[in-house]
């Protein structure tokens, strides 16, 4: 029964689809569903669900067709000091 199964599991939605990853790796041989992502069709949007981060096969699977590339950025703080997260200027300056 698990070699039927799709990887992933699309529930449209009305301006899109909810994107869910398949899993039977359980003992009791259920069928699990965590939603990964939210399709918006209308811009194009697509949002990763909480702290997932989405794979490669995730995106293919999502975008059939479509040549997916990720770049890392570079760091903008090259060489210089991390900032400082006090705010308060005014104390900072007299001290």
């Amino acid at each position: 029964m698990t070699a039927d199964l799709p990887d992933h599991y699309f529930r449209v939605r009305e301006n899109g689809a909810a994107v869910f990853r398949l899993s039977t790796e359980n003992r009791q041989r259920r069928i699990e569903m965590a939603e990964i992502a939210t399709v918006n069709v209308k811009n194009g949007n697509i949002k990763p669900h909480g702290d997932v981060v989405l794979s490669l096969a995730d995106l293919a699977a999502i975008m059939p067709g479509c040549d997916v590339q990720l770049v890392q950025a570079p760091s903008r703080l090259k060489g210089r000091p991390a900032p400082s997260l006090n705010c308060d200027l005014k104390r900072q300056a007299t001290t």
